[in-house]
């Protein structure tokens, strides 16, 4: 994998456990800013649905609620961001990265650039366990969620403590009503000081 192209353009990425909100918050910042957005959950939910043997590995590790592995993650997640820094694009990570080694990963391909804004959308086990059965869909069964949020305490806890340690990852609650969430995330975008990246231009 070579490194990205480095340019101005903005990369942000929102972490917290499924049902945080992080579609929901990648999308509203994506249009905000200026940028698309980049989610591995429907990277490999797209990859599951082929009829490849790739496609198939990957639907067997979904319906499990099981983590796909790390070398199948980064290599969907790389062929996308190369084709966007094609077009000098930023991006919005949406649910990326998942654990301590797709970090490293991340910073080693965008070096010598950083994410500009790391946020964890933390929110209560049970009330992200509302919000997967309330959207009903079909790797969202019980059984199912509970092994997803088991693997995010495994991995990701770890991964933000990591992210905080070294002074990286703003925290946002997520509890609240997704308007609030997003104005709150804004002034975060915004705290970073850098007129290239919430520019009136890109304001809605």
């Amino acid at each position: 994998m070579t490194a990205l192209p480095t340019d101005a353009a903005p990369i942000f990425a929102l972490v917290g456990r499924p049902g945080a909100g992080k579609g929901t918050q990648g999308r509203l910042l994506a249009e905000r800013v200026g940028v698309p957005t980049l989610s591995t959950g429907d990277l490999l939910r797209e990859a599951a649905e082929t009829s490849t043997p790739l496609g198939r590995t990957i639907e067997r590790y979904l319906s499990r609620g099981h983590l796909v592995p790390n070398r199948v993650v980064l290599e969907l997640l790389w062929t996308r961001l190369e084709e966007l820094s094609t077009y000098g694009c930023g991006v919005v990570l949406d649910g990326f990265p998942r654990n301590i080694r797709q970090a490293l990963a991340l910073d080693h391909v965008i070096s010598p650039r950083r994410l500009d804004l790391i946020v964890e959308l933390a929110v209560r086990q049970e009330v992200a366990t509302e919000r997967l059965l309330a959207r009903r869909r079909s790797d969202d069964g019980l059984e199912t969620i509970q092994r997803r949020m088991d693997a995010y305490d495994r991995t990701t806890v770890p991964m933000i403590e990591w992210f905080q340690q070294a002074g990286r990852l703003v925290r946002l609650e997520a509890h609240h009503p997704a308007e609030v969430v997003h104005r709150r995330l804004c002034e975060a975008v915004e705290s970073l000081g850098a007129s290239n990246v919430m520019s009136p231009r890109r304001q809605q």
